[in-house]
């Protein structure tokens, strides 16, 4: 009964200093969490968005750092730790933003094993800068490597974006290129009335760069989403919206082809 004791507080001892030891490879996050919700004081005065976004790109960088060591300091790190980490960083509590439904940071990752000597990272979040419209938000999409304990990040975009409410989904993943395409669409902040301005994107965001390989720069009423066959995007017909037509609605889907690394659109459906 005294050896099973024993083992069995081996057992919860080794347990409990396993439960630490990520703990303690999860970086803190409070002091990067000012800086980014720094931004949510009013306005002084127009002139101030300027100052705003070059603060911004700041600490987008300031967030890019903490990614680097991040990853340095728990290659293990799951997509959802990582996810879990960037809402501490970006997400206020108070005004209970950033869940699920809300443009949350979003990470793409495959998990690591114990022969992992290599892994992508791909990020994509809205730094929020406290004013709506045009550059009102900060949008990020970044590429991670970690090889044989370094990271870097090596390519990064989403300027497209800034201002808008950006909402992401992966499309497909080549792990022979290290390649993910990201389906992106957004109305614009602070936007009114009938018609919501927005737009939609789709990423192709590998080790060497991030690009758009396809963008749709004004839509109305905009809403996307991945499916069987590669993405479709609602949105409504300026012409037939104001002009008070009965089905100003359209629905547009687009079919990837895997191999090929190409698309073309198939459906065009007007309700």
């Amino acid at each position: 009964m005294c050896k099973i004791g024993s083992v069995l507080l081996i057992i919860v001892f080794l347990s409990t200093f396993s439960r630490a030891a990520v703990q303690d490879a999860l970086l803190p996050t409070t002091e990067l969490s000012k800086e980014a919700q720094s931004f949510l004081t009013p306005l002084k005065s127009g002139q101030e968005t300027q100052q705003r976004r070059r603060k911004g790109a700041v600490v987008r960088d300031h967030i890019s750092e903490f990614i680097v060591r991040q990853l340095e300091a728990m290659p293990s790190i799951s997509q959802g730790q990582l996810q879990t980490q960037l809402q501490r960083v970006l997400c206020s509590r108070a005004l209970d933003d950033c869940d699920e439904c809300n443009r949350p940071p979003y990470v793409f990752a495959f998990d690591y094993g114990p022969k992992t000597i290599r892994r992508q990272v791909v990020v994509a979040y809205l730094l929020d800068l406290g004013f709506m419209g045009p550059g009102g938000t900060l949008t990020v999409v970044e590429n991670y490597l970690w090889v044989n304990g370094q990271a870097k990040r090596t390519a990064g975009a989403g300027s497209e974006f800034d201002g808008y409410i950006g909402n992401f989904q992966q499309v497909v993943w080549h792990p022979d290129t290290d390649e993910y395409w990201l389906l992106a669409w957004g109305t614009l902040t602070g936007s009114s009335g009938r018609g919501l301005s927005g737009r939609a994107a789709v990423y192709r965001v590998g080790v060497d760069a991030v690009k758009t390989v396809w963008f749709a720069p004004v839509l109305l009423n905009v809403t996307a989403q991945r499916n069987a066959v590669g993405w479709e995007v609602n949105y409504a017909d300026k012409d037939r919206l104001y002009g008070n037509d009965p089905h100003p609605s359209v629905l547009d889907i687009y079919r990837f082809d895997y191999t090929q690394r190409t698309y073309s659109r198939v459906v065009r459906y007007r309700y």
